[in-house]
């Protein structure tokens, strides 16, 4: 896909080693939410067939597309959590917005396997990038400013009541 292959270039010309660190996030040994079986390398999602991808969690001025790139779907609905479950408030793709994560001890239950990849991409400096890619369906980008208090502990109800529905298995 050319179009795919640009908003690489780009994104790497616009912001520098985000896709590494976006890509890095997604591998086996060094996963943060969801996250790819084996090994997957720049080349493999270069040389993958994608496809136009919908879904109600793509923000209108994106774009996604998918492809049979297998994973494990690493997020989970805060509300299924017990209420003292304690989630760190993190931005560890540096994005400026917090992420929830959760870590793997405090989960219950199996991770669900999935048989494709999205990737998202959207507006920076008025050019195309990648903001991620990763294994199933995409949640909602995070609208909640990071500050300096970055890996800051909250409880499962003060992240709900600060606008979070998910969390990310660390």
């Amino acid at each position: 896909m050319e179009r795919i292959i640009k908003a690489l270039e780009t994104t790497k010309r616009l912001l520098p080693g985000y896709f590494e660190k976006t890509l890095a996030s997604r591998q086996p040994a060094t996963a943060i939410g969801s996250r790819f079986l084996q090994e997957v390398t720049e080349m493999d999602l270069m040389h993958a067939v994608w496809s136009f991808y919908e879904h109600p969690a793509i923000a209108p001025e994106c774009i996604a597309f998918s492809t049979n790139i297998p994973g494990i779907l690493g997020i989970v609905a805060l509300a299924d959590l017990d209420s003292n479950v304690l989630i760190r408030l993190d931005d560890h793709k540096e994005t400026g917005m917090f992420s929830a994560l959760v870590t793997h001890e405090e989960v219950f239950g199996e991770f669900r396997n999935v048989d494709f990849t999205v990737i998202i991409l959207g507006p920076e400096e008025g050019q195309e990038v990648i903001y991620t890619v990763h294994p199933g369906a995409p949640i909602s980008a995070s609208t909640i400013p990071s500050s300096e208090n970055c890996n800051k502990l909250v409880l499962v109800e003060e992240a709900i009541a600060l606008g979070f529905t998910y969390a990310k298995v660390v």
